[in-house]
């Protein structure tokens, strides 16, 4: 989608963070992992991130990567 034309692309699916890069100047973020879960058999399906994007002159300046877990309420918090 970078080849294409796209200047961001976030993906979802597998239920787990998969790691977020840089390809061509763009980023690519391929799995956020879970927001909200109600299945608390793994430690890694407990995870997800939420993506702060800063738009600057119609450009993408920043992405960061925010950490959340899912607590026991399955609510997402920050993960400082």
């Amino acid at each position: 989608m970078i080849d294409a034309g796209a200047d961001l692309v976030i993906g979802h699916h597998p239920h787990v963070v998969q790691e977020v890069e840089q390809y061509k100047g763009k980023f690519i973020a391929y799995s956020l992992g879970n927001f909200v879960f109600d299945q608390n058999f793994s430690e890694e399906t407990n995870k997800g991130l939420m993506i702060k994007v800063v738009i600057g002159d119609k450009n993408i300046v920043q992405v960061d990567s925010i950490n959340i877990k899912i607590n026991k309420s399955f609510q997402p918090e920050i993960v400082n």
